[in-house]
This record gives C-alpha cells, structure tokens and sequence, in this order.
C-alpha cells in the first residue's frame, strides 16, 4: 500500500523515476570505453582525456543548484523539461566536437550536457520526497536506485560496441536521442508541487536559501556520506577502460560487457535494501554497506599489491564492493533529506555536495595520471578512511535527537 502526502494526485510513474535517476549517470559514463580511442583522435593524454569526465561531473555539481529554486518558483515539470532539453543540446554538441575533431568544443560541451541532465537525479529525489511518506519514500528509492544500478553498466557495454561499430561521437547522438525519449515519458508525470514561491528568482536569493540548507548538519553529514560512495563508482568508471583496455589488452566491446558485473552488485545492494528496510533502520543499512566495502577493497588492494593483477582481481572485489556502495548512498537521502521542508533545496544540497566529491574525486586521478593499477584500491581506502568518521558523527547526531 502506497502511503502518499498528495491525495488525489496520480502516483508517479516508476519508469519515469527509474529513467531520471539514471540519465546523468549514463550521460557521464556511456561514452568512457572511448576514452583511450579519444586520447588518441586528439593526441593528448590519459589524465586530458579524463578532463571529459570531470568537466561534466563539475557541470553536474553546478546543475543542481538552480534546479531546487527553479522548480518551486514554476514547477516540478517545468523545471524538468529545461534541463532536459539543455542536456539534448550538449550532447549534440559533443557529438559535433568530433566531427569538427576540436577538443575545446566537446570539452564545453560536456559541461552544457552536465548543466542539464543534472536535473534528473535531483528531481527524481525531489518527487519522491513530495510524494510519499518518510518511509514508504524509503522503499521507493531503493526500487528507483536500481536504475541507477543497471543503468551505468548498461551505458558502458552499450558505448563499448557505439564505439566499435559507429565511432565514439555516436554515443554523445544515443544520449541525445535518450534525453529526447525521457523528455516524452516525463509529460506523463504529475506536478508534485502544489505552491509555487513567489520570491524573485536571482542569485542572491539562490545563495541565500541553500546557506539555511548548509546549516543543516545531518543533510550535510549525509551528502558527504552519498558523495564518498559515488567517488568511488567514479574512480572506477576513469581508471577501469585503461587498466582493461590498455593493460590487460581488451576491446572496447568486451570491456562494456565486463562492465555489467559490477552493475550486478549494485542491484543486489538495491535489492537488499528493499527487502529489509523493515529490519534495518537507515543509518544501520548504511553501517551494513560500508562493512561489505571494506573487506573487498583490502582483498583487491593485497591482489594488487602482490601483482596479482587481472580482470578476476579488478573486477569480483569491486562487485562486492558495490553491494555496499549502493546500500549506503541508498539511505543517505532518506536521513538527510527526511526532516527538512523544503525537499528540493535539501536534495539540491545533497546532490551539489555528493557530486562535488566526485569531482575532487577525479581532478585528483588527472594530476597523478599514473597506469599504475594499485591506484584504484588506494584511492578506495583513502575513501573509506573519510566514510567511518562520517557515518560515527552521523549515529551520534541520530542519537541526540
């Protein structure tokens, strides 16, 4: 039984979420099994080519910020639709870039494309939130975060064999015909808001209300929680297509396949949730999920250590690992964003902080710009050294209430 705040009000499609909560991830990865194809067409680096997944990811950070005032000054809808049709724009862009073989433009385009399909992720959060009670939004999201499970690993296999068979500007055309698909399917949804904010929309005001958000310390424990778990999807989704495709000696192709094992992992944390959000309170669920991250990650960093270097060793501990991952952010937003009233400014907050980790994230993967392998579980731990701290201060938090 759904137990919904808006009476009388259709219930949001379940696709609709399902797709807006992957499209900025696939966005950011569909096209990663070209990056050594794209280093090469524009004879640059490694570290410059991986400036195409950290220019979108600061364009997803920036996005999130207008969205939350945007649509509760005109709509939840209204909102949607112009971030979608900016993201259609990028891509198309970026697909030109290639054509036109200039690396400044794709690399503009890649944030234009970001700004946009930032909207997904927030709005989809947001609606849940509008929609539903605390605790059945809790069990809507772990249903919807399995479209963010499947979708990345999807997008990679699928950008492998665009690249192989059509090039790789002809994942920057798929992505554009998504955006177009979504922004069809979205005309389906309600409007979950039911006042609109008559306050001037202008950057004073925009600031002004996300410093109130800021001083909340719990959405802000739990953004910081949610963003050290997708650094760590991140560092996979930079480093993975070279230690495959360069090191190891595969294809594009075979690498997208390999790709959805750790999809897989994701949709059993997905499942997981679901099936005990009953038994395991928010903050315990995500207790679970770092406990899973750390054996996985030691096991992968003692195989690499020792040189034990292979698609086994990369890519069976990182699926582990990703069981965890998607357990913890699952229940980040359903603490962070619980309590607060004004839900798209709080999920703007998490979001913004959850992204702008992920960007200092791979900013710091471009300045080692190393082949090294052992970089990855490294990295790894060097996250969950921030994740204990974050998740004690956020019991004791819970606990003083």
């Amino acid at each position: 039984m759904n137990i919904s705040k808006l009476h009388g009000i259709p219930e949001p499609s379940l696709l609709a979420l399902l797709l807006l909560v992957s499209y900025p991830s696939v966005g950011a990865v569909l096209f990663t099994p070209a990056l050594p194809i794209i280093a090469e067409s524009f004879h640059i680096t490694s570290g410059l080519a991986q400036l195409t997944v950290t220019l979108f990811l600061i364009g997803y950070a920036l996005g999130q910020l207008p969205y939350g005032p945007l649509s509760n000054k005109i709509g939840r809808k209204p909102a949607l639709y112009t971030g979608l049709t900016i993201s259609i724009f990028g891509a198309l862009l970026c697909g030109l870039a290639g054509l036109l073989n200039q690396l400044w433009l794709l690399l503009l385009a890649r944030i234009i494309a970001a700004l946009g399909a930032s909207v997904g992720l927030m709005m989809a959060l947001t609606i849940v939130s509008d929609y539903y009670e605390p605790e059945m939004a809790r069990k809507k999201l772990s249903l919807v975060i399995i479209a963010f499970a499947i979708a990345p690993g999807a997008a990679v296999a699928l950008g492998g064999l665009l690249t192989e068979i059509m090039g790789w500007e002809s994942t920057f055309y798929f992505q554009a015909l998504y955006g177009l698909l979504l922004w069809l399917i979205c005309i389906q949804l309600p409007e979950t808001s039911t006042t609109l904010n008559n306050e001037p929309f202008n950057l004073k005001w925009i600031i002004d209300s996300y410093l109130k958000r800021c001083n909340n310390a719990k959405l802000v424990v739990c953004s910081f929680i949610q963003g050290s778990c997708t650094s760590f999807v991140y560092i996979f989704a930079a480093l993975a297509p070279f230690m495959v495709i360069h090191i190891l000696g595969f294809s594009p192709t075979t690498y997208g396949l390999l790709s959805l094992i750790p999809s897989i992992g994701m949709i059993v944390g997905s499942l997981l949730s679901h099936y005990t959000h009953h038994l395991l309170s928010p903050q315990k669920s995500i207790l679970l999920g770092l406990l899973l991250i750390f054996p996985a990650n030691i096991a992968m960093l003692c195989f690499f250590m020792f040189g034990i270097f292979n698609l086994w060793t990369l890519f069976i501990p990182y699926f582990f690992m990703n069981i965890g991952i998607t357990l913890a952010y699952i229940n980040c937003p359903t603490i962070g964003t619980g309590s607060a009233k004004n839900k798209p400014n709080a999920s703007a907050v998490l979001a913004f902080i959850n992204i702008s980790m992920c960007v200092i994230t791979v900013f710091i993967l471009e300045i080692i710009n190393s082949s090294n392998p052992l970089w990855m579980p490294i990295l790894f731990a060097a996250l969950l050294t921030l994740l204990f701290p974050f998740y004690v201060k956020l019991e004791k938090m819970i606990a003083s209430v």
